[in-house]
């Protein structure tokens, strides 16, 4: 066999026992601390620590120097979250020379979507598959992307989404005209269009 030298490690282990438990006694929605329809801390921590001395031998937790039951995540810390798993598909699009950016009603959905009160952040993943990744595959095989556009992702209209399908709608977000140099007509073509919008609606917006 293999000898392991743990003089200078620090082992780690994380656990989901308790989860049942807290998921039973977890009103829906975010908790913002203490309140009279949910668990405190407290509470949850002793039940934790109570199921976690169902599963282990009073041997095996004798040798742990700490146990920690983590708080609840809120919802600006699913945002947060949010944005870190945004990161890979930002960084995707930017080899296309193209940006992406959620409205907060588009960001409030994934964190509807994405949170369980047993299972805190994990479902995030796939609420992201789903909802941003999916539909914005389709949306860039459906459209011309100009270079230097961004792709604004937005929670659509509930009329508007046909049964099974992700409640969002993608649009494309010109790039802005750069200034004119030099005069002529170009150039008063440019500034006579300078005060249009620059989101594109029509055959440029998909929804999902």
């Amino acid at each position: 066999g293999r000898t392991v030298d743990f003089r200078h490690a620090i082992v780690i282990m994380t656990s989901n026992i308790g989860a049942s438990e807290i998921a039973r006694n977890t009103p829906l929605g975010f908790s913002l601390g203490d309140d009279e329809h949910g668990m405190t801390y407290e509470d949850m921590k002793g039940r934790v620590m109570g199921e976690l001395k169902k599963v282990f031998r009073p041997e095996f937790l004798n040798r742990i120097d700490d146990v920690i039951v983590f708080h609840k995540l809120q919802k600006s810390e699913i945002k947060t979250i949010v944005e870190l798993l945004l990161r890979r598909i930002r960084e995707s699009l930017a080899e296309r020379e193209l940006q992406l950016d959620l409205t907060e009603e588009a960001k409030d959905l994934l964190v509807e979507k994405g949170w369980d009160p047993a299972m805190g952040a994990r479902p995030l993943r796939r609420a992201i598959q789903r909802y941003i990744e999916d539909p914005l595959a389709d949306f860039v095989l459906r459209s011309e992307l100009p270079a230097g556009g961004t792709v604004l992702v937005d929670k659509a209209d509930a009329d508007k989404v046909e049964e099974g399908e992700p409640e969002v709608s993608l649009s494309i977000i010109q790039p802005k005209v750069p200034a004119a140099v030099g005069g002529g007509e170009a150039a008063a073509e440019l500034e006579a269009g300078s005060d249009a919008p620059e989101a594109v609606e029509g055959e440029a917006t998909e929804e999902s």
